[in-house]
């Protein structure tokens, strides 16, 4: 064999080596594509899973924690409403007019003896109003003012005091009142 087709038959022989190389090469990188790119699909499809149950763990902590957000926002608001209620008796009876005083009176009055050993005290601007309704109920006791009186009345006997000052029975029936008001609201 001559040098010129020695050097021919190392030519191909490189050839037919580098195609081999080359086709062994593209098809290791091919067989690497397919195994990143399953690889990969694996892996996001996973991250997906993992992010949707994260997601809808997290949704449903929010909205427990909404849930018992609003029911303390509802609470807060209904014992506003059961505190303001007395406050607003209380003020509209403050203000009230003497025909509505003298109906508050006359229920009060109805229930108490008619001889009273003592005397009844009241706020100056409220004695004849309370003079003329303890008549109209039968009871005999001397009125005296008393500035220091909200609305309502004191009633000093020898043996006993009745407090009927309206801010004291409201808060009477408040407490009263409360479980019962309590049970129906919350």
């Amino acid at each position: 064999m001559s040098l010129e087709q020695l050097t021919e038959k190392i030519i191909k022989d490189a050839e037919t080596k580098k195609t081999s190389i080359l086709s062994g090469a593209r098809s290791y990188a091919e067989k690497k594509e397919k195994e990143t790119q399953s690889l990969f699909i694996s892996k996001r499809n996973d991250f997906e899973k993992n992010l949707t149950e994260k997601l809808s763990q997290n949704t449903e902590k929010i909205a427990r924690h909404a849930e018992r957000e609003v029911k303390l926002l509802i609470d807060k608001t209904k014992r506003d409403v059961l505190n303001n209620v007395f406050q607003e008796s209380f003020e509209t009876i403050e203000k009230s007019s003497d025909d509505l005083y003298q109906k508050i009176l006359d229920s009060l009055f109805k229930d108490l003896p008619k001889n009273i050993d003592g005397f009844l005290l009241t706020k100056p601007e409220r004695i004849e109003i309370t003079k003329r309704t303890l008549e109209k109920n039968g009871i005999t006791c001397p009125v005296k003012e008393d500035s220091s009186l909200g609305e309502g009345f004191i009633i000093q006997g020898k043996t006993f005091e009745y407090n009927g000052t309206f801010k004291k029975l409201l808060v009477e029936k408040e407490k009263n009142l409360e479980v019962e008001i309590a049970h129906i609201l919350f």
